[in-house]
C-alpha cells in the first residue's frame, strides 16, 4: 500500500515545486518589467537586433514596446555617439577594460525626437547576447551643468564685484571732474560738446561694470514701485535712436506697478531690443506687447504678473545654441561681450521674475520678461509724499577711503553750494560727527562709503552715529557692497542709495529726495 502512495506524495511534491518556481518565475518577471531603470536583451552579432526590452523603454522613451522588437538597438542611438557606444560594447566584452562614467552616458533619441542621456551598464555573454541596464540620466545631468553654471557665475561674481569696486571709484573721479569742468566752461560760454562725449563714454562703462556686477551679491536689485510702460518707452527711445528698426508698443490698460530697480530694469530691456536690432540686420518692426498675467492652472505664476513680450522677425537662433544663450561670454557675434543676455537672466531672477526665450532659427525670437505686479496697497504706501522742500546750501559729512574719490565728491558738492567735511574711515567720520553735535553744528546729510580698505564701513560708521543722534539722515555709496546692503538700505537706516559712478544732477536728485522724506 505505501508502494503506491509514495509516487503520488512525490508528484505532489515535484507539482509544488514547479508551482513555486513558476510564481517565483512570474514574480522576477513583474519586477523586472516594472523596474525605473530600462532592462534590454539585444544580439551583437546580429545587427543588435533587440529581443526583450521591459516597460522602462515605453516611459522613458516613449516608444511602443512590439513595435521596437526585433529592431536594431543602434537606430535609436545619437549619430554622433554611436562611436562612443561602439567602443562600450567592445569594453563590456574586456573584463580587464571598464568604461568611466562620463564614456557610459550616451544619448538617445525618444518618440518626439528629444535628445535622452542614458548611462548604460552592460552585461555581455560569450553567445553575443548583451543584456543593458540604462538609467535615465536626462534630468541629473540637467541639474549638474546648472550646478556648474551657478559655481562658474559664483566665481565670476568675486572678481567682478572686485574689480567692479575698484573701477567704479575711477569712473566716479573720472565722472565728477568732467561735469565740474562742464559747469565751468558753460559759465564762460564755451562749447562743451567734446566733454558731454566723454561723460557718455563713462555712462558706458558704468553700464559695463554693472553687468559684471550682476554676477556678484553687490548686483542685488534697488526697488522701488514704478511703471514698466514707461521704462519699455525710455528703452526704446534710446536703443532704437537712428536705428533701420522700428517698434510698436501694446498697451494693456490699468497696467498695476511693478516693484524694480529702475537701471538693472532698463538695462535688462536694452540688451534684449539691442540683441533684436543685430537680428534685423536690414531693419524691420519689433513689436513690444505689456499685459498682465494672472495666476491659472495654464501657468506657474503664484501672483499677479506683468509680462513684456518683445518680438523680432530676425534671423531666430539656431536649436544647438538656444541652452547656450545665458552662458557668460557665449556670443555668435563678432562684436559683443557674451554678457547680455546672461546679466538679463540674473537680473529677472532676482526682482522675483521670469525670462524666457523662444525662437525659430530663420523666422525670429520672442523674449518674454515677467515681474510681480504691486499689490494697489503697497503702491499707494510708495507713492505718498510730503511737502515738497527746496534744496539750500547744507552742512554734509562725506567718507571715503579713497582721496581722489573723497576730493571729487566734495568739489562736486561745494560747486552746488553746499558745506563739506570728509573722513576717510569711520572712526574719523565718528569723530568728525560728534564734534559736530558738541559744537552745535550738526551735519544736515551724511554720505558714507560701504566698502573702506583697513577701516570701519558705512555700515559700523551709521550704527554708532544713530546711537548718538537717531534722527541722522545717511545716504549710502558704493561702487560694490560684499551683502545685501543696497538692497536693504532702509531696514539698515540709510534713507537713500548712490551707485558710483554718479554724476552731479544724480547726486542733487538724491539730496533732494531725502530732504524730502
Amino acid at each position: 500500500m505505501d508502494r503506491y502512495k509514495s509516487p503520488d506524495a512525490a508528484a505532489i511534491a515535484q507539482s509544488k515545486l514547479i508551482e513555486r518556481l513558476a510564481e517565483s518565475e512570474r514574480t522576477m518577471r513583474e519586477i523586472l518589467v516594472n523596474l525605473p531603470v530600462i532592462v534590454a536583451r539585444f544580439d551583437k552579432h546580429n545587427k543588435g537586433e533587440i529581443q526583450f526590452l521591459n516597460m522602462a523603454w515605453s516611459r522613458i522613451l516613449g516608444f511602443n514596446i512590439d513595435s521596437c522588437l526585433g529592431m536594431e538597438i543602434n537606430s535609436f542611438v545619437v549619430e554622433e555617439d554611436l562611436q562612443r557606444w561602439n567602443e562600450l560594447l567592445e569594453k563590456s566584452h574586456n573584463e580587464k577594460e571598464k568604461a568611466s562614467d562620463l564614456d557610459s552616458q550616451i544619448r538617445f533619441k525618444d518618440s518626439n525626437e528629444q535628445i535622452r542621456w542614458l548611462r548604460i551598464k552592460l552585461d555581455q555573454r560569450k553567445n553575443g547576447e548583451v543584456i543593458a541596464l540604462m538609467e535615465d540620466f536626462t534630468e541629473r545631468r540637467r541639474l549638474d551643468a546648472e550646478l556648474i553654471q551657478a559655481q562658474r557665475l559664483e566665481s565670476i561674481g568675486h572678481l567682478a564685484g572686485g574689480l567692479a569696486h575698484d573701477f567704479n571709484n575711477l569712473l566716479q573721479v573720472i565722472m565728477g571732474y568732467i561735469n565740474l569742468t562742464q559747469r565751468l566752461v558753460q559759465k564762460k560760454g564755451v562749447d562743451s560738446h567734446y566733454l558731454e562725449i566723454a561723460k557718455q563714454a563713462c555712462l558706458r562703462a558704468a553700464g559695463l561694470s554693472k553687468q559684471m556686477l550682476t554676477f556678484s551679491k553687490g548686483g542685488e536689485p534697488v526697488q522701488k514701485a514704478g511703471s514698466l510702460e514707461k521704462v519699455v518707452k525710455e528703452a526704446v527711445d534710446m536703443s532704437l535712436h537712428g536705428s533701420k528698426l522700428k517698434a510698436s508698443i501694446k498697451l494693456e490698460p490699468y497696467l498695476p506697478p511693478v516693484n524694480m530697480d529702475h537701471g538693472q530694469i532698463h538695462q535688462v530691456l536694452h540688451n534684449v531690443i539691442l540683441n533684436a536690432e543685430q537680428a534685423t540686420p536690414e531693419g524691420g518692426k519689433l513689436d513690444i506687447t505689456i499685459r498682465r498675467e494672472l495666476p491659472s492652472g495654464s501657468n506657474s505664476y503664484q501672483q499677479e504678473m506683468v509680462i513684456t513680450e518683445i518680438q523680432d522677425s530676425g534671423i531666430g537662433i539656431q536649436a544647438t545654441n538656444l541652452g547656450k544663450v545665458y552662458d557668460p561670454y557665449f556670443t555668435t557675434k563678432k562684436t559683443g561681450n557674451g554678457l547680455g543676455l546672461t546679466s538679463a537672466y540674473w537680473i529677472i531672477k532676482k526682482h522675483n521674475g521670469n525670462l524666457q526665450i523662444n525662437s525659430e532659427y530663420g523666422k525670429g525670437t520672442t523674449v518674454q520678461i515677467a515681474l510681480p505686479a504691486l499689490p494697489q496697497s503697497e503702491a499707494l504706501d510708495q507713492s505718498q509724499s510730503t511737502k515738497h522742500i527746496q534744496l539750500t546750501s547744507m552742512s554734509i559729512l562725506i567718507m571715503d577711503d579713497e582721496e581722489i574719490v573723497r576730493t571729487s565728491i566734495q568739489l562736486m558738492l561745494e560747486d552746488c553750494g553746499h558745506q563739506v567735511t570728509s573722513a576717510k574711515h569711520g572712526e574719523e567720520c565718528l569723530k568728525a560727527y560728534a564734534k559736530g553735535l558738541k559744537e552745535k553744528k550738526h551735519f544736515d546729510m551724511i554720505i558714507l562709503d560701504l566698502t573702506i580698505s583697513g577701516g570701519k564701513g558705512g555700515i559700523w560708521t551709521l550704527e554708532q552715529i544713530l546711537k548718538l543722534n537717531p534722527a541722522a539722515r545717511a545716504i549710502a555709496a558704493s561702487g560694490y557692497s560684499h551683502d545685501n546692503t543696497l538692497s536693504n538700505y532702509k531696514q539698515i537706516g540709510f534713507y537713500a542709495v548712490l551707485q558710483k559712478p554718479f554724476g552731479i544732477e544724480t547726486l542733487n536728485k538724491c539730496l533732494e529726495d531725502v530732504i524730502n522724506m
